[in-house]
Protein backbone atom coordinates (compact mmCIF):
# COMPACT_ATOMS: atom_id res chain seq x y z
CA UNK A 1 0.00 0.00 0.00
CA UNK A 2 1.55 3.69 -0.97
CA UNK A 3 0.49 7.05 -0.16
CA UNK A 4 -0.29 9.98 -2.53
CA UNK A 5 2.59 11.30 -3.44
CA UNK A 6 1.16 14.47 -1.41
CA UNK A 7 0.57 16.77 1.05
CA UNK A 8 -2.37 16.96 3.66
CA UNK A 9 -3.34 19.80 5.39
CA UNK A 10 -5.55 20.44 8.47
CA UNK A 11 -6.90 22.74 11.23
CA UNK A 12 -6.56 20.77 14.31
CA UNK A 13 -8.71 22.17 17.22
CA UNK A 14 -8.40 22.67 20.79
CA UNK A 15 -10.90 21.46 23.17
CA UNK A 16 -12.77 22.00 26.50
CA UNK A 17 -14.29 19.45 29.09
CA UNK A 18 -17.37 21.12 30.08
CA UNK A 19 -17.86 18.66 32.73
CA UNK A 20 -15.24 16.13 33.90
CA UNK A 21 -16.37 13.21 36.21
CA UNK A 22 -13.92 10.62 37.54
CA UNK A 23 -16.57 7.40 38.07
CA UNK A 24 -14.28 4.72 38.53
CA UNK A 25 -11.03 3.12 38.40
CA UNK A 26 -9.80 -0.17 36.27
CA UNK A 27 -7.62 -2.70 38.59
CA UNK A 28 -5.03 -1.26 35.97
CA UNK A 29 -4.71 1.85 37.95
CA UNK A 30 -6.67 4.12 35.13
CA UNK A 31 -9.11 6.39 35.86
CA UNK A 32 -12.14 6.13 34.10
CA UNK A 33 -14.06 9.28 33.05
CA UNK A 34 -17.22 10.89 32.19
CA UNK A 35 -17.04 13.83 30.53
CA UNK A 36 -19.01 16.39 27.77
CA UNK A 37 -15.87 17.56 25.83
CA UNK A 38 -16.36 19.97 22.91
CA UNK A 39 -13.73 21.43 20.42
CA UNK A 40 -13.21 25.18 20.04
CA UNK A 41 -12.43 27.54 17.28
CA UNK A 42 -8.42 27.99 18.50
CA UNK A 43 -6.37 25.91 15.46
CA UNK A 44 -2.82 24.20 15.41
CA UNK A 45 -2.42 24.11 11.62
CA UNK A 46 -0.59 20.19 10.76
CA UNK A 47 0.33 19.92 7.55
CA UNK A 48 1.72 16.28 6.29
CA UNK A 49 3.85 15.17 3.18
CA UNK A 50 4.01 11.66 3.08
CA UNK A 51 5.71 9.34 0.25
CA UNK A 52 6.92 5.77 -0.14
CA UNK A 53 9.67 4.31 1.15
CA UNK A 54 11.64 1.69 1.25
CA UNK A 55 11.72 2.35 4.94
CA UNK A 56 9.68 4.66 7.49
CA UNK A 57 11.01 7.58 8.51
CA UNK A 58 9.19 10.46 10.39
CA UNK A 59 10.26 14.01 10.98
CA UNK A 60 8.49 16.94 12.05
CA UNK A 61 9.06 20.93 12.43
CA UNK A 62 7.15 23.69 14.68
CA UNK A 63 6.64 26.91 14.62
CA UNK A 64 7.52 28.62 16.88
CA UNK A 65 10.26 27.15 17.83
CA UNK A 66 9.92 25.10 20.97
CA UNK A 67 6.18 24.96 21.46
CA UNK A 68 6.27 21.35 21.25
CA UNK A 69 8.98 18.56 21.13
CA UNK A 70 10.52 18.36 17.43
CA UNK A 71 11.58 14.63 17.86
CA UNK A 72 10.30 11.24 18.09
CA UNK A 73 8.38 12.03 21.40
CA UNK A 74 6.04 14.13 20.15
CA UNK A 75 2.83 12.72 19.89
CA UNK A 76 2.28 13.26 15.95
CA UNK A 77 5.15 11.23 15.45
CA UNK A 78 4.14 8.40 17.22
CA UNK A 79 0.68 9.09 15.62
CA UNK A 80 2.34 8.77 11.92
CA UNK A 81 4.37 6.05 12.65
CA UNK A 82 1.55 3.92 14.53
CA UNK A 83 -1.14 4.48 11.43
CA UNK A 84 2.29 2.82 8.95
CA UNK A 85 2.10 -0.10 11.43
CA UNK A 86 -1.75 -0.21 11.38
CA UNK A 87 -1.73 -0.46 7.81
CA UNK A 88 1.35 -2.11 7.03
CA UNK A 89 2.81 0.38 5.26
CA UNK A 90 6.74 2.54 5.52
CA UNK A 91 6.72 6.15 4.10
CA UNK A 92 8.86 9.20 4.49
CA UNK A 93 7.06 11.36 6.58
CA UNK A 94 6.89 15.00 7.08
CA UNK A 95 5.27 16.98 9.47
CA UNK A 96 4.78 20.77 10.30
CA UNK A 97 2.68 21.75 12.67
CA UNK A 98 2.10 26.03 13.71
CA UNK A 99 1.14 26.03 17.03
CA UNK A 100 -1.39 28.22 18.83
CA UNK A 101 -2.76 25.85 21.56
CA UNK A 102 -0.89 26.54 24.59
CA UNK A 103 1.09 23.45 25.54
CA UNK A 104 -0.04 22.53 29.58
CA UNK A 105 -3.12 24.26 29.69
CA UNK A 106 -5.58 20.83 29.07
CA UNK A 107 -6.59 21.77 25.78
CA UNK A 108 -5.84 18.92 24.62
CA UNK A 109 -3.18 20.55 21.64
CA UNK A 110 -0.84 17.80 21.58
CA UNK A 111 -3.46 14.85 21.24
CA UNK A 112 -5.56 16.82 18.61
CA UNK A 113 -1.96 17.12 16.40
CA UNK A 114 -2.16 13.60 16.81
CA UNK A 115 -5.44 13.11 15.66
CA UNK A 116 -5.08 15.49 12.64
CA UNK A 117 -1.77 12.95 11.34
CA UNK A 118 -3.58 10.02 11.79
CA UNK A 119 -6.51 11.91 9.58
CA UNK A 120 -4.21 13.41 7.06
CA UNK A 121 -2.57 9.92 6.74
CA UNK A 122 -5.63 7.54 5.95
CA UNK A 123 -6.67 10.55 3.39
CA UNK A 124 -3.20 10.26 2.04
CA UNK A 125 -3.80 6.49 1.90
CA UNK A 126 -7.12 6.99 0.83
CA UNK A 127 -8.91 6.09 3.73
CA UNK A 128 -8.06 2.66 4.35
CA UNK A 129 -9.10 2.42 7.68
CA UNK A 130 -13.24 3.71 8.46
CA UNK A 131 -13.07 6.67 11.44
CA UNK A 132 -14.40 3.97 14.22
CA UNK A 133 -11.08 2.04 13.21
CA UNK A 134 -9.33 5.15 13.08
CA UNK A 135 -10.32 6.35 16.24
CA UNK A 136 -9.35 2.80 18.41
CA UNK A 137 -5.82 3.52 16.52
CA UNK A 138 -5.91 6.38 18.07
CA UNK A 139 -6.31 5.41 21.79
CA UNK A 140 -3.36 3.97 22.88
CA UNK A 141 -1.81 7.40 22.09
CA UNK A 142 -3.82 9.12 24.40
CA UNK A 143 -7.12 9.23 25.99
CA UNK A 144 -8.13 12.24 24.35
CA UNK A 145 -6.56 11.29 20.73
CA UNK A 146 -9.86 9.26 19.85
CA UNK A 147 -12.17 12.15 20.11
CA UNK A 148 -10.38 14.68 17.86
CA UNK A 149 -10.64 11.71 15.00
CA UNK A 150 -14.56 11.59 16.12
CA UNK A 151 -15.09 15.67 15.58
CA UNK A 152 -17.68 17.40 17.45
CA UNK A 153 -19.19 17.72 20.75
CA UNK A 154 -19.24 14.33 22.40
CA UNK A 155 -19.43 12.76 25.79
CA UNK A 156 -16.27 10.83 26.31
CA UNK A 157 -16.25 7.50 28.67
CA UNK A 158 -14.50 5.08 29.93
CA UNK A 159 -10.19 5.79 29.46
CA UNK A 160 -11.80 7.62 26.05
CA UNK A 161 -12.78 5.22 24.00
CA UNK A 162 -16.29 5.12 24.16
CA UNK A 163 -17.71 8.29 22.53
CA UNK A 164 -21.60 9.55 22.21
CA UNK A 165 -22.19 12.23 20.21
CA UNK A 166 -23.41 14.99 22.60
CA UNK A 167 -25.87 17.58 21.58
CA UNK A 168 -24.90 20.98 23.25
CA UNK A 169 -27.41 23.50 23.80
CA UNK A 170 -26.52 27.07 22.69
CA UNK A 171 -23.89 28.27 25.38
CA UNK A 172 -23.20 31.79 24.35
CA UNK A 173 -19.81 33.57 24.41
CA UNK A 174 -16.84 31.66 26.46
CA UNK A 175 -13.46 33.02 27.66
CA UNK A 176 -10.81 30.86 27.96
CA UNK A 177 -7.67 31.85 29.98
CA UNK A 178 -4.04 30.53 30.64
CA UNK A 179 -2.08 31.93 33.06
CA UNK A 180 1.28 29.25 31.68
CA UNK A 181 1.45 27.33 34.62
CA UNK A 182 1.25 23.81 32.75
CA UNK A 183 0.66 20.95 34.61
CA UNK A 184 1.34 17.32 33.76
CA UNK A 185 -1.47 14.84 33.66
CA UNK A 186 0.02 12.43 35.53
CA UNK A 187 0.83 14.54 38.84
CA UNK A 188 -2.96 15.87 38.73
CA UNK A 189 -4.10 12.29 39.04
CA UNK A 190 -1.81 11.51 41.57
CA UNK A 191 -2.61 14.34 43.64
CA UNK A 192 -5.90 13.61 42.94
CA UNK A 193 -5.72 9.97 44.32
CA UNK A 194 -3.99 11.19 47.70
CA UNK A 195 -6.57 13.75 48.54
CA UNK A 196 -9.16 10.88 48.15
CA UNK A 197 -7.39 8.72 49.97
CA UNK A 198 -6.35 11.07 52.61
CA UNK A 199 -10.20 12.17 52.83
CA UNK A 200 -9.00 15.91 51.16
CA UNK A 201 -12.13 15.64 48.67
CA UNK A 202 -15.47 16.48 49.58
CA UNK A 203 -16.95 14.31 46.78
CA UNK A 204 -16.07 10.55 46.11
CA UNK A 205 -15.98 8.60 43.00
CA UNK A 206 -19.55 9.17 41.75
CA UNK A 207 -21.68 9.26 38.38
CA UNK A 208 -22.56 12.29 36.76
CA UNK A 209 -25.07 15.07 37.46
CA UNK A 210 -28.18 15.73 35.16
CA UNK A 211 -29.95 19.03 34.55
CA UNK A 212 -28.90 22.03 32.16
CA UNK A 213 -25.26 21.72 30.77
CA UNK A 214 -24.62 25.46 32.81
CA UNK A 215 -25.47 23.70 36.53
CA UNK A 216 -23.33 21.43 35.62
CA UNK A 217 -20.11 22.55 35.19
CA UNK A 218 -17.69 20.57 37.54
CA UNK A 219 -13.99 19.52 37.42
CA UNK A 220 -13.05 16.50 39.86
CA UNK A 221 -9.48 17.46 39.01
CA UNK A 222 -9.67 20.72 40.09
CA UNK A 223 -9.03 20.57 43.86
CA UNK A 224 -6.02 18.47 43.37
CA UNK A 225 -4.55 21.04 39.97
CA UNK A 226 -5.41 24.02 42.84
CA UNK A 227 -3.00 22.57 45.47
CA UNK A 228 -0.27 21.73 42.61
CA UNK A 229 -0.22 25.54 41.91
CA UNK A 230 -1.86 27.77 43.82
CA UNK A 231 -2.03 30.46 40.83
CA UNK A 232 -5.47 28.59 39.50
CA UNK A 233 -7.48 29.38 42.20
CA UNK A 234 -6.61 32.89 41.74
CA UNK A 235 -7.10 32.88 38.32
CA UNK A 236 -10.34 31.34 38.24
CA UNK A 237 -11.43 34.10 41.35
CA UNK A 238 -10.20 36.64 38.56
CA UNK A 239 -12.56 35.77 35.82
CA UNK A 240 -15.62 35.98 38.20
CA UNK A 241 -14.42 39.28 39.07
CA UNK A 242 -14.65 40.20 35.28
CA UNK A 243 -17.84 38.60 34.47
CA UNK A 244 -17.48 35.09 34.32
CA UNK A 245 -19.99 32.27 34.83
CA UNK A 246 -20.27 28.57 35.88
CA UNK A 247 -15.92 29.00 35.74
CA UNK A 248 -14.31 25.77 35.56
CA UNK A 249 -10.75 24.34 34.73
CA UNK A 250 -10.36 22.15 31.15
CA UNK A 251 -8.80 18.92 31.51
CA UNK A 252 -6.27 18.25 34.15
CA UNK A 253 -5.09 21.74 34.11
CA UNK A 254 -4.24 24.78 34.13
CA UNK A 255 -6.62 26.46 31.61
CA UNK A 256 -10.09 28.29 33.09
CA UNK A 257 -12.65 28.84 30.93
CA UNK A 258 -16.14 30.94 31.66
CA UNK A 259 -19.36 32.16 30.40
CA UNK A 260 -20.06 35.39 29.42
CA UNK A 261 -23.57 37.47 29.27
CA UNK A 262 -22.82 39.10 25.94
CA UNK A 263 -19.75 38.76 23.23
CA UNK A 264 -19.05 42.44 24.33
CA UNK A 265 -18.32 41.69 27.59
CA UNK A 266 -16.58 38.52 26.57
CA UNK A 267 -13.58 40.41 24.45
CA UNK A 268 -13.65 43.32 27.03
CA UNK A 269 -12.72 40.76 29.61
CA UNK A 270 -10.23 38.40 27.63
CA UNK A 271 -8.62 42.09 26.45
CA UNK A 272 -8.19 42.68 30.08
CA UNK A 273 -6.41 39.40 30.70
CA UNK A 274 -3.84 39.83 28.02
CA UNK A 275 -3.31 43.57 29.53
CA UNK A 276 -2.69 41.87 32.88
CA UNK A 277 -0.22 39.07 31.30
CA UNK A 278 -2.59 36.21 30.92
CA UNK A 279 -2.80 34.05 28.06
CA UNK A 280 -7.07 34.32 26.89
CA UNK A 281 -9.65 34.10 23.66
CA UNK A 282 -13.02 34.86 23.36
CA UNK A 283 -14.17 30.99 21.54
CA UNK A 284 -17.18 29.40 19.94
CA UNK A 285 -17.75 25.62 20.04
CA UNK A 286 -17.68 23.65 17.18
CA UNK A 287 -20.39 21.52 15.97
CA UNK A 288 -18.12 19.58 13.68
CA UNK A 289 -14.15 19.63 12.96
CA UNK A 290 -12.40 20.82 9.89
CA UNK A 291 -12.12 18.13 7.49
CA UNK A 292 -8.71 17.23 5.43
CA UNK A 293 -7.24 19.18 2.34
CA UNK A 294 -5.25 16.85 0.37
CA UNK A 295 -3.30 18.07 -2.53
CA UNK A 296 -2.17 15.07 -4.55
CA UNK A 297 1.21 16.02 -6.67
CA UNK A 298 0.65 13.24 -9.21
CA UNK A 299 -2.32 15.09 -10.39
CA UNK A 300 -1.33 16.53 -13.23
CA UNK A 301 -3.98 19.61 -13.13
CA UNK A 302 -2.36 20.48 -9.91
CA UNK A 303 -6.12 20.10 -8.54
CA UNK A 304 -6.97 19.25 -5.09
CA UNK A 305 -8.76 16.04 -4.31
CA UNK A 306 -11.88 15.61 -2.50
CA UNK A 307 -11.59 16.36 1.09
CA UNK A 308 -12.18 13.06 3.47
Amino acid sequence: MSPWRGVASVKAPAKLNLTLRVVGRREDGYHLLESIVVPIDIFDAVRVRAEPAASTQVSIRCEPPGAAPAGPDNLAVRAANRFLERVGACARVSIELMKEIPAGAGMGGGSSNAAAVLRALNALYRAPLPTAELAATALPLGADVPLFVVGGPVRMRGIGEVLDPWPVEELGPLVVAFSGAGLETKAVYAKYDDLLTMGGLKSTIRGSGQGPLRSQMHNDLEAAAFQLHPTLPVLKKRLVALGAESPAMTGSGAAIFGFWKSWDDAYAAAQQLRVEGVWARVVRVLEEIPTVEVIDDERRDGGRSPSW
